[in-house]
């Protein structure tokens, strides 16, 4: 398997800190457990044959990224946008009740 090194700041800056999925900001810092939290994805999966570098691979949030996969299916960028803020109200409800 091809493989380069890189960053999750590199990939991100690269990207524009915009989602490769719901093309929404990802923020560069955020809690890991937060779904807005930034991830670099693969585009096409290395279990599927895509190389770990540079050109096959985006900066996403950490639930678009986990949604894609988790669900086995693409959605346009505005249904994972919807998705994504779904999540996140969840997210902040969570986080609001734990304090």
């Amino acid at each position: 398997m091809e493989r380069e090194a890189y960053t999750r700041k590199e990939i991100g800056e690269r990207d524009g800190w915009e989602c490769g999925h719901c093309l929404t900001p990802v923020p560069r810092e955020a809690d890991p457990r937060d779904p807005r939290a930034p991830q670099v994805d693969h585009i096409t999966a290395v279990v599927q044959g895509g190389a770990d570098t540079r050109d096959n691979v985006t900066i996403s949030h950490r639930y678009c990224n986990a949604d894609r996969w988790g669900l086995g299916r693409r959605c346009t960028p505005a249904q994972a946008g919807e998705r994504l803020a779904r999540a996140v109200v969840v997210y902040e409800a969570r986080r609001g009740a734990a304090r």
